[in-house]
């Protein structure tokens, strides 16, 4: 892989966190339940991809934090939470995805 392939899907990747959280952020309002459930399918699918993706780099902290919110998120099996419970979810684990896209992004700088 060559230097400017490894930039570009590093950035691939941290845009994907970043889209991630701003998608939870925007779950921290109250909006219509299909958008929880189009939250839900969506984090679940991203993660468990960012799983396969830290597999890959050798970055078993970052499988450990994705396996988890893909099972958090999980729209066949869902965990059943109160509102204010999943706001304060939603919010950490937006925040789990922007730092983890952050450093993704700091680490493509230093190949």
């Amino acid at each position: 892989m060559t230097r400017t392939t490894s930039i570009e899907a590093f950035a691939r990747v941290s845009s994907l966190q970043y889209f991630c959280a701003l998608l939870l952020l925007v779950g921290v309002a109250s909006l219509p339940y299909g958008y929880y459930q189009f939250l839900r399918l969506i984090i679940c699918l991203a993660s468990a991809f960012l799983v396969y993706k830290s597999i890959r780099q050798k970055r078993p902290l970052s499988v450990a934090i994705f396996v988890v919110i893909a099972l958090l998120f999980n729209p066949i099996s869902p965990v059943y939470l109160k509102k204010d419970a999943w706001r304060v979810v939603d919010f950490v684990t937006a925040a789990t995805f922007a730092l983890l896209g952050w450093h993704s992004g700091r680490k493509s700088k230093n190949i």
